[in-house]
């Protein structure tokens, strides 16, 4: 996994963004730096309790669609290929293949369900 991240201004100046509460702008961000490199984390709710959020704010940031949540509760950050570019012998491909296999990038590169 990488040890350096990207968040896009394009992401981070859109009005929608900045209309989301302040602690769901610092979440977004810490899951920037805990994702693996395809953009998905698979402890979404040890995350909320390590940095003191409760369940609202990955529910806004899921509902904004800023975030997308399979059933099995992993979640992937849907501008992931917009901001993120690991190069190749850096790369590790992420271990939730099966929920990689729902999403498919639009040309904005955004992830997006299949």
């Amino acid at each position: 996994m990488a040890k350096r991240r990207m968040i896009s201004v394009d992401v981070m100046e859109q009005d929608d963004f900045l209309e989301l509460p302040e602690r769901c702008q610092v979440f977004y961000i810490h899951l920037h730096l805990m994702a693996d490199d395809d953009g998905f984390i698979g402890n979404p709710k040890a995350l909320l309790r390590m940095y003191g959020y409760d369940a609202s704010v990955l529910n806004t940031l899921i509902e904004t669609g800023f975030v997308l949540q399979f059933g099995s509760g992993i979640i992937v950050i849907r501008h992931w290929p917009l901001e993120n570019r690991v190069k190749r012998d850096r790369y590790t491909p992420t271990v939730h293949q099966k929920e990689l296999q729902m999403l498919t990038v639009d040309e904005n590169k955004i992830y997006n369900w299949l």
